[in-house]
C-alpha cells in the first residue's frame, strides 16, 4: 500500500505538478475548499481545519499559501497566512504528520538585489512577503525532531495552468505576456523592464519537494530556494514572448515601456547553495507553448 501524501492547493499551478509527480508513489489526498477535494477546508478560517482527520500521512505539502491577489482582502490574507496556516500545522503535527511542506516566495528576502540564497538573511517589506514569512516562521517554530518542515521560496513560477478558466494568475508576467502578445499584439511594460528574474516551472518545484522529502537525515527546519535555469530582465523576457507569438499568429508584436533613462544594470542573482535544487524546465519552450495555447480558438487544454 503506498503511502500517502496530502496537498492543499491541488488545483493551482504548483498543486497540481505536485499531484502529477507524487501520485505516481504515494496515494494522494487533496485539501480544498470545495470538491473534488477529498477533504472539505479553508484555509482561511481556522475551524474547518480542526475538523480535518489527517491520520497516517507521510507528509502534507501546503500550495495554497497567499497570492497577489488574496489582498484584495488584506484582513483575510492574513488570517489565511497566520491563523489558517497555525490551524493547519497543529492539525497535522497533532495527527502524526511527520513532514510538512510549505510553499513559500523568494520575497521573504526582500528587494531583489545582489546575490541571495539560503544564508542571505529574511528582509520582507511588504504584506506579500510579511505573510509568507509569518507562514514560514509559525512551521519553523513548531518543528522538532519528529515533526521536520521546509519551505520552498521560488521567485518567478511558470508551467502550463491546469484549468484555464480557474486560473487567476494572469497579473503574473510569465501568464499575462503571453497572452498580452497574442491577444493585444502589444506587451506593455509599467517599467523600464530591467530588472532580473529567475524563473523556474512548476514541474521543478515539484522536484525540489520530491528531492528534500526523500532525504532520511535533514534538519529540523529548511528553507530551499528553488532555482530556475534562466534568469533574464523583465525587458528580455517580454522580447521572447513577442517573438513567441510572431512566430505562432504572423503577426507583429510591439514591446512598449515608459519613456525615460535606463537605470543601472540590474545585478539580482537568485542561486541555491545545494545544486540537487536547480530545476531542469526550458522557459522557450513555456513561452512557445503558452503562445500556442493562447492562440487556440477555444483555448482548452488537451
Amino acid at each position: 500500500m503506498p503511502e500517502t501524501i496530502i496537498v492543499t492547493g491541488a488545483h493551482g499551478l504548483i498543486g497540481s505538478a505536485v499531484c502529477r509527480l507524487f501520485a505516481k508513489t504515494y496515494t494522494v489526498s487533496t485539501i480544498g475548499r470545495r470538491a473534488p477535494a477529498n477533504m472539505i477546508a479553508d484555509i482561511a478560517d481556522p475551524a474547518t481545519i480542526e475538523r480535518l482527520d489527517l491520520t497516517g500521512a507521510k507528509c502534507l505539502i501546503h500550495c495554497a499559501g497567499i497570492v497577489d491577489e488574496d489582498f484584495s482582502n488584506p484582513a483575510r490574507a492574513f488570517r489565511q497566512a497566520i491563523e489558517g496556516m497555525a490551524a493547519l500545522v497543529r492539525r497535522a503535527k497533532q495527527d502524526g504528520v511527520r513532514r510538512f511542506v510549505y510553499i513559500s516566495s523568494a520575497h521573504v528576502y526582500g528587494p531583489f538585489a545582489g546575490e541571495i540564497d539560503e544564508n542571505s538573511r529574511p528582509n520582507p517589506l511588504h504584506d506579500y512577503a510579511i505573510a509568507h514569512f509569518a507562514s514560514e516562521q509559525i512551521l519553523r517554530r513548531a518543528t522538532t525532531d519528529e515533526f521536520i518542515g521546509c519551505a520552498i521560496r521560488p521567485c518567478a513560477v511558470f508551467g502550463i495552468p491546469a484549468d484555464l478558466d480557474r486560473f487567476r494568475r494572469w497579473a503574473l508576467i510569465p501568464f499575462g505576456f503571453p497572452r498580452a502578445a497574442v491577444h493585444d499584439g502589444v506587451i506593455g511594460l509599467a517599467s523600464r523592464g530591467l530588472q532580473r528574474r529567475n524563473f523556474i516551472g512548476s514541474d521543478d518545484i515539484a522536484r525540489a519537494i520530491s528531492l528534500w522529502l526523500e532525504q532520511e537525515q535533514v534538519a529540523r527546519f529548511t528553507g530551499i530556494n528553488a532555482v530556475g535555469q534562466t534568469s533574464m530582465t523583465v525587458l528580455d523576457f517580454a522580447n521572447m514572448c513577442a517573438a513567441s507569438a510572431e512566430r505562432i499568429t504572423g503577426r507583429a508584436t510591439r514591446v512598449t515601456r515608459p519613456d525615460g533613462v535606463d537605470p543601472a544594470p540590474d545585478n539580482f542573482d537568485y542561486r541555491t547553495i545545494d545544486p540537487r535544487f536547480v530545476g531542469h524546465s526550458s522557459l522557450p519552450d513555456f513561452v512557445d507553448r503558452m503562445c500556442a495555447l493562447m492562440h487556440t480558438p477555444d483555448r482548452q487544454f488537451q
